[in-house]
């Protein structure tokens, strides 16, 4: 059945979004404004007067950033059931600065600011993106753009052909597929407009794996 419920679960949609709204903390008020739409419309989805689409619940679920999974599952649960169910733990996830994935660019730590994302390792941190050289053109969706949170995990081990966090000559950052060779790291972007870099193994720390992307509602909007 999925999704796709009979008329009467109008109510059922309403408590998930209540409780989504009350782990987040967030007022209605706020999450109209994050969608784009009138509270009164929020306030009949959240009484049970009407349903929201799935593509609502998409654009809800990235405006709360509680997995869609939640939302468009038909187990009766909390949010702190459903975690558990999935294996998964809601935290707020560090941000240890700024990289390039267009140059090599310093990277400085900032142990104050943090996104809300289901970190999935015990080590896991994001870094927020500057430039487009992870953007591929035959696949956006697929693609690293500017203003995206990337999350970081040194602890899984990164193969030949993944996306990595790169530390280059014990200096600088940045983000680039790896592609391991005898004798060198070739950093490849995705974008080929871009140049890629060709370093001496000694010359290249990879301080971990790309494992997933955080993005905004506004920089998908801008996609679509």
């Amino acid at each position: 059945m999925g999704f796709f419920m009979e008329e009467n679960k109008e109510n059922f949609w309403a408590k998930k979004i209540k409780r989504a709204l009350a782990l987040t903390e967030m007022t209605q008020k706020v999450l109209a404004e994050k969608l784009g739409i009138k509270q009164g419309t929020l306030a009949q989805w959240t009484s049970g007067r009407r349903r929201p689409s799935l593509g609502t619940l998409r654009r809800i679920s990235a405006a709360l950033e509680v997995p869609l999974d939640f939302f468009t599952s038909e187990k009766d649960e909390t949010i702190s059931e459903y975690l558990k169910r999935i294996s998964l733990d809601m935290q707020f996830m560090p941000v240890k600065g700024t990289s390039s994935a267009t140059t090599e660019q310093v990277m400085w730590e900032d142990n104050e600011t943090f996104i809300r994302f289901p970190k999935t390792g015990e080590n896991q941190f994001a870094i927020k993106v500057e430039g487009n050289c992870m953007v591929n053109p035959k696949s956006p969706r697929d693609s690293i753009f500017d203003g995206d949170y990337i999350i970081v995990d040194p602890d899984v081990p990164a193969e030949s052909g993944d996306v990595v966090l790169a530390r280059i000559c014990k200096e600088f950052s940045t983000i680039k597929r790896m592609f391991i060779h005898t004798d060198k790291i070739v950093l490849k972007p995705d974008n080929p407009d871009c140049r890629k870099l060709e370093k001496n193994p000694e010359d290249v720390e990879i301080i971990g794996k790309v494992v997933n992307i955080s993005r905004s509602m506004r920089k998908i909007k801008e996609e679509e």
